[in-house]
């Protein structure tokens, strides 16, 4: 439970939530960015159909 937030205070269980870290953003622009490389592969070099891994 303790990897899930739960168990902070000694009277209650609560849950807490942790903030963003720099590699948090990171992370998520380097996803985003996959993203959008593999949709513009699938549009430009594949011309919008269907994956092909022989081209």
């Amino acid at each position: 439970m303790d990897l899930r937030g739960f168990g902070k205070y000694k009277k209650r269980t609560w849950y807490t939530t942790k903030k963003f870290t720099s590699e948090d953003y990171i992370a998520i622009v380097v996803s985003g960015l996959i993203l959008l490389v593999s949709i513009a592969v699938g549009i430009f070099v594949n011309n919008g159909r269907f994956y092909n891994p022989f081209l």
